[in-house]
């Protein structure tokens, strides 16, 4: 009864302490990158921040009213009187309604920038995150493909020393042959065990982002067309500069940084607002009794700052230098993007060109690999140049995987920098896995 209690125990734990795992393709992943990436959430909680700022902002503008009401028990000793004791009460009802004040309104349109500022930001988020993902998914599967190759070429060593092995016992080959290959086998099994170590990694960083296991990705299809960027290089630029996320959300936040300026130098603006009282109390001052009086008030308000120990000066210097620095910060982000979507068309183009040349490049070492292989029977060839063709076609067909990724990640890239990158581009590239 104790073990059966130990074991239930032991299965509550398990079940508590359980991440589940699964096989995913890439619109799965991206799914669950979406419901639990902080960043983007954190983006997004940003937007409503915002929102409710202006909110308050723009209250200012509207009629505020508020109500206050006392009652009290007092007691009145005055010398040479008796001693009274009396309850008190007294109520107000206060409504204004701002008439003008410049600060005030100008301070509503500065926060109705930083709405546009903080939803571009949004944007932008959702983009990194559709790049995140896409280039955490394909790097597993170049994880994968490495370990692939690398079990291969271990499996294919292998057979090599075998086969060595029982040359040499037969005298055909000399011990530094074996040797040789024994010692391309301890590498091999080497880099093995570093692959396997990356592809954990991979899987690691992925579970980061999207916060659930998986044991395998759904691998790229075969057959699949890897055309370079239909348009130019300058309409890429025309277009990043138009679309990108960041550079809007800066350009929102020059403008919120001019309308501080604006607000700043209101602060020597008068104010006026109109003013209704209503109240009804019993006591006067110190709560002395007094009859019950109801008093009806309109009063008209008006105030002109003069002097505030040069506060609101400093302040519009301060405003000043911070619109300086939105600006450069655009500046400096502008031109990082015009660099970025430059280095990712040119990588793009660049990649076309890779996959094409690792393809012929592994019918030619595949062929170069059966050559050495039939020389080493026929004694043309040492055990070295077998070891070297076979490791060269392994080679070949791990960059040909690795172009083909990176093509994919550029292109995602590009797309992003562009600020043209949506969610239908995860579901294309979806169909482009198996």
């Amino acid at each position: 009864m104790k073990k059966l209690l130990q074991y239930l125990i032991t299965l509550a734990m398990a079940w508590l302490f359980y991440t589940p795992v699964f096989s995913a393709d890439l619109l799965e992943v991206y799914n669950n990158a979406v419901r639990s990436d902080p960043v983007s959430i954190a983006a997004n909680l940003n937007v409503l921040t915002s929102q409710e700022v202006q909110q308050q902002a723009e209250a200012k503008l509207y009629p505020q009213a508020s109500l206050n009401g006392a009652l009290s028990e007092n007691e009145l000793r005055v010398s040479g009187y008796d001693t009274q004791r009396y309850s008190g009460k007294s109520a107000k009802l206060n409504i204004t309604q701002v008439l003008f004040d410049l600060q005030a309104w100008r301070d509503n349109i500065k926060y109705k920038h930083l709405i546009d500022k903080t939803s571009n930001d949004y944007i932008q988020a959702q983009s990194d995150l559709i790049v995140k993902v896409v280039e955490l998914y394909f790097n597993v599967l170049e994880a994968e493909d490495a370990l692939s190759l690398s079990r291969k070429n271990t499996q294919t060593i292998t057979k090599n020393v075998e086969q060595l092995k029982a040359l040499y016992e037969r005298q055909l080959v000399p011990i530094t042959g074996l040797y040789e290959a024994e010692a391309r086998l301890d590498l091999a099994l080497s880099t093995e065990i570093e692959a396997e170590a990356a592809l954990s990694v991979a899987y690691e960083r992925l579970y980061e982002v999207i916060g659930t296991r998986v044991k395998k990705l759904s691998p790229l299809k075969e057959q699949l067309k890897f055309l370079p960027p239909d348009d130019s290089i300058e309409q890429w630029v025309e277009l990043a500069l138009k679309n990108n996320p960041t550079l809007a959300a800066n350009k929102s936040n020059i403008e919120a940084a001019k309308q501080d300026v604006a607000v700043k130098n209101a602060g020597w603006a008068p104010r006026l607002s109109l003013g209704f009282t209503q109240s009804h109390q019993d006591t006067g001052y110190d709560n002395a009794p007094r009859p019950v009086t109801d008093t009806s008030t309109i009063a008209l308000s008006f105030t002109q700052p003069l002097y505030l120990g040069g506060g609101i000066s400093a302040q519009k210097r301060e405003s000043v230098y911070r619109l300086e620095i939105a600006r450069q910060v655009e500046i400096e982000t502008r031109r990082k993007v015009e660099q970025q979507l430059r280095e990712h068309y040119l990588n793009l183009k660049s990649d076309v060109l890779k996959i094409k040349a690792t393809r012929r490049r592994i019918e030619s070492e595949q062929k170069r690999a059966e050559s050495m292989r039939a020389g080493f029977k026929y004694g043309t060839a040492t055990v070295n140049n077998v070891l070297d063709a076979d490791t060269d076609f392994l080679k070949a067909q791990l960059e040909h995987q690795k172009a083909k990724y990176n093509y994919i990640k550029n292109q995602v890239r590009l797309k992003s920098a562009a600020g043209t990158i949506t969610e239908s581009d995860i579901l294309e590239l979806n169909s482009w896995v198996n």
